[in-house]
C-alpha cells in the first residue's frame, strides 16, 4: 500500500496547476545592450518606468540571444521571473533583475 500512496503523492504533485504554470510578468519593450556597469543587458518598461536586468550569464531564448547578438537590442514581450535587485552608481532607481522565461516579437 505504500508505494501506491507515494505514486498518488507524487502524480498529483506533478499535475499540479501551481507546479506546472511558471508564474512570470509580461513586459513589452525593448532589449538593449549597455556599456559599463552590470547587468549588460537591460529593458525599461514604459508603463512604470521600472529597469529590468539580465545577469551575465543567464540562459536566455535562442531568438532573443541571436537578435541580441545581430543588431545590440531585440523587441517583443518578455516573460520575466523576478529574481533579486541591485543598483548602479549613476542611477538612483534600483534594476529589478529577472530571467527571461520567453520571449515573442
Amino acid at each position: 500500500m505504500k508505494p501506491v500512496a507515494t505514486i498518488f503523492a507524487f502524480a498529483t504533485i506533478l499535475t499540479s496547476p501551481s507546479t506546472l504554470a511558471t508564474e512570470c510578468k509580461v513586459v513589452a519593450g525593448v532589449f538593449q545592450l549597455w556599456n559599463g556597469w552590470p547587468p549588460s543587458l537591460r529593458l525599461k518598461d514604459a508603463k512604470s518606468d521600472t529597469i529590468y536586468g539580465i545577469n551575465e550569464g543567464d540562459h536566455i531564448p535562442n531568438a532573443m540571444r541571436q537578435s541580441v547578438m545581430r543588431n545590440g537590442h531585440v523587441a517583443g514581450k518578455f516573460c520575466l521571473t523576478i529574481v533579486g535587485h541591485t543598483t548602479v552608481p549613476y542611477q538612483k532607481e534600483p534594476i529589478t533583475l529577472a530571467h527571461v522565461v520567453s520571449y515573442s516579437h
